[in-house]
């Protein structure tokens, strides 16, 4: 009789069917997890591009220590992304790592001061459209541009000069200008709420990093900067400084841009001066990828126990080297639970989470983003890999849960396949 070790090289079952039962499904869990991460980045990236689209453009401009007048908008440059919970240590942590916390959330908020409490007042064009040809009482202002015959140009160019005042300038060949934010370390990501990758970030922020590969916002010029830290103070934020340990430690040095954004070069046809893209939820995508990671997991999981307890069993009654038909049929039986357990758990999962709102609102967005259209009408390369990416990532969603469920089965008919190759070989390789 062939001695077999439970834990023996010779095992089929150990040594070939649990490790590449888990190996596939961790391999899918890495792959889903990399998808849903580029497909927020992709989304961001629309985001940006709709609001650079459909923002109206600026008409005048300037700096005021006071209110803005009536007629004037008071610029929002930006947000402060928040802080989550964490606790207290040499820079704060979150409370994965912590006992207990004692440092609450801080939620996002919207900064409007620049250099010397300033505000900056803006003007906005209000009769205007997107032609090649301008209609009878508009006039040319630059690329598909119309605007009314008795006002100006809307501004291409802005310089703040050491008095901070503002140097503006109409240029017909260029876009025009339609919003001023800041940005941390130098030109906006393209991605919207993405900033370029700090060297050591403050562990409680909920700031997310890297422009990935849509790199930054060509259409942007810097204006000016400032110390982090006096911007912080311009917008009355000493209170957040206080709150988060060491948080000011950490921005030592880091500089604050003022940059302006300027609408996207689109092709001249009345199709693409009509676009529309989506407005990308990535909240709701956010909470989507949640579930599905903590979905993952617990597949991993469950499969991990249901593969021991088969082998486990299946391994004593190879031991007892009963060749026999009651032990293939016992064996046999074992499998063909473990898939049908596995299977039918996995599908109350995905009808589960199919019925999240969330889930269904992407269904919709996928009706609506028409990308043979949004293809043909920028010129940069960046915003072309945005559309393209973004669309194949509208595409992988919902499937993205239903994908995870045919790997599962496929590996469940592996684990079904290999077994029986077992059996019948039994005497050879066991």
């Amino acid at each position: 009789m062939t001695q077999t070790n439970f834990f023996g090289t010779n095992n089929v079952i150990y040594t070939v069917l649990v490790p590449s039962s888990l190996l596939i499904l961790l391999l899918c869990w890495t792959y889903i997890s990399n998808s849903g991460d580029e497909f927020l980045l992709s989304g961001s990236a629309i985001n940006q591009i709709n609001k650079n689209l459909h923002l109206a453009p600026i008409q005048n401009i300037f700096l005021s220590s006071e209110e803005c007048p009536s007629d004037y908008e008071t610029a929002t440059l930006g947000r402060w992304g928040g802080s989550i919970d964490g606790c207290s240590s040499s820079t704060g942590r979150p409370t994965t790592y912590c006992s207990f916390y004692n440092i609450q959330r801080i939620h996002p908020f919207s900064l409007s001061k620049w250099k010397e409490d300033y505000n900056i007042c803006i003007q906005r064009q209000t009769e205007f459209t997107y032609s090649t040809q301008c209609e009878q009482g508009f006039r040319k202002c630059g690329p598909n541009l119309c605007i009314k015959s008795n006002q100006e140009c809307p501004i291409t160019q802005v310089k703040i000069n050491v008095e901070n005042t503002l140097q503006v300038s109409r240029n017909l060949n260029e876009q025009p200008l339609i919003a001023i934010e800041f940005s941390y370390y130098d030109k906006p990501c393209l991605a919207q709420d993405f900033a370029q990758i700090k060297k050591s970030p403050y562990p409680l922020l909920k700031q997310k990093y890297g422009c990935g590969k849509y790199g930054i916002d060509e259409n942007t010029i810097v204006l000016d900067s400032q110390p982090e830290m006096d911007f912080y103070q311009n917008n009355q934020m000493e209170w957040v400084l206080a709150k988060l340990k060491r948080y000011s430690h950490s921005i030592e040095g880091d500089q604050v841009k003022l940059v302006a954004r300027k609408r996207p070069q689109i092709n001249p046809s009345p199709m693409c001066n009509n676009l529309e893209l989506v407005d990308f939820p990535v909240n709701a995508l956010e909470n989507v990828l949640t579930h599905q990671n903590a979905w993952m997991i617990l597949i991993i999981v469950f499969e991990f126990l249901l593969l021991l307890v088969a082998s486990m069993f299946g391994c004593s009654l190879v031991r007892k080297d009963r060749e026999s038909v009651l032990e293939f049929f016992s064996i046999f039986n074992i499998i063909a639970v473990s898939i049908v357990v596995s299977v039918a758990i996995v599908w109350v999962v995905v009808l589960y989470f199919a019925t999240v709102p969330d889930l269904q609102y992407f269904i919709h967005l996928k009706a609506q983003f028409n990308s043979a259209q949004a293809s043909k009408c920028f010129s940069s390369p960046q915003i072309n890999q945005a559309v393209s990416d973004f669309d194949k990532y509208m595409n992988y969603m919902p499937e993205m849960f239903y994908s995870a469920t045919t790997h599962l089965l496929y590996v469940t008919l592996l684990r079904w396949f290999l077994s029986i190759l077992a059996l019948l070989f039994k005497k050879s390789y066991l």
